[in-house]
């Protein structure tokens, strides 16, 4: 472990003791477990974790695979963790407490490793291996009794269907994307949103929502207006007001979160719409459309508004941008047309 960061992968290991080599780093992490192969000598397989103050959070890379903890495993070594995965590449199965559940790409599967389990992990059938995100998280520091807790253990969610859930799952999404990049005082700040989101999915699917710290409620809250707001930024129409509706809460309420977290609510809009044109402004294959078309689709309809507080922002014009980011282009690459809104 270093920098709060722990790497390990089986690919440098003498082929027979690849699979024996990634069973006792697992042993090691989550208690004694028994990990089975159809092809141990080909065992490419991979982890990196990183600590997120309390809680920690895993990216694997994995082949098709069977891990299980018996009675007898868990008398001999219990570190008492729920485990939430959710599945990138490949399927999986996950049997606990008589449920069986087959979460796919994008779903997310609860777990207890003090309780007996079975899970599977198939490769995508392209060939391109398993990819699974994991966050554990002690027993003790998820606000839900562990007798209630229980009825989720072996489980799937799909996120499309509850709002909180695809809260989560982008969330975790964007933590796999910086994972190897992140300070520690980031790594802390990011593991109690993480762990508020944890125990808001897990309340709700339990009806326990009211139960939850008043913290962790208006954290989750937080969070999944930041959603809403990333899928609407087109939308010239999205205000404070239109927010706190959705959301049910009231715009002095709505105010209080944000400014909770050191901005505003038209502040973080303006910012994020920003971001998606310079990206936009950068990207050689929307060369083609006109500076004031990429404005519009990101909810700027005045194009001297937009050059005014892109200017402010940025520190140079949105046309001064464009070629500054479009001027060096790799031999070949040609300009396709313009993608529509």
């Amino acid at each position: 472990m270093r920098d709060g960061q722990f790497v390990m992968s089986t690919r440098d290991k003498p082929p027979a003791e690849r699979l024996d080599h990634w069973r006792e780093m697992l042993s090691m992490s989550l208690g004694r477990v028994q990990v089975w192969s159809e092809r141990p000598a080909d065992f490419i397989a991979s982890v990196r974790t990183v600590c997120l103050g309390a809680i920690d959070f895993s990216v694997y890379t994995l082949p098709s695979l069977r891990m299980a903890r018996t009675r007898r495993m868990i008398r001999s070594s219990d570190a008492e963790y729920y485990k939430i995965n959710m599945v990138l590449l490949g399927s999986g199965l996950v049997e606990q407490n008589r449920n069986t559940s087959v979460p796919g790409p994008g779903q997310l599967s609860f777990l207890d490793t003090s309780s007996p389990h079975d899970i599977r992990y198939a490769e995508d059938p392209g060939g391109r291996g398993g990819v699974a995100l994991t966050v554990r998280v002690p027993h003790a520091l998820l606000p839900i009794p562990v007798d209630k807790a229980r009825r989720l253990y072996g489980t799937c969610l799909d996120p499309r269907h509850v709002p909180l859930g695809a809260v989560l799952a982008n969330h975790l999404t964007g933590l796999a994307r910086h994972v190897d990049r992140l300070a520690p005082a980031d790594a802390i700040r990011l593991g109690a949103v993480t762990l508020d989101l944890v125990a808001a999915v897990s309340a709700h699917r339990l009806e326990l929502g009211a139960t939850l710290p008043y913290e962790t409620r208006q954290q989750a809250t937080y969070r999944q207006m930041l959603t809403f707001v990333e899928s609407r930024l087109a939308d010239p129409a999205l205000s404070p007001a239109v927010i706190a509706t959705a959301h049910h809460i009231s715009l002095r309420s709505l105010h209080r979160l944000f400014e909770a977290d050191g901005q505003t609510v038209a502040g973080w809009i303006r910012r994020r719409r920003l971001d998606r044109c310079r990206r936009d402004l950068a990207d050689p294959e929307l060369a083609g459309l006109p500076i004031q078309a990429i404005a519009a689709r990101w909810g700027f309809p005045s194009g001297g508004h937009f050059t005014r507080l892109f200017t402010s922002g940025v520190g140079m014009s949105p046309l001064a941008y464009r070629r500054l980011h479009q001027s060096v282009r790799p031999a070949g690459v040609g300009v396709s047309a313009p993608r529509g809104r």
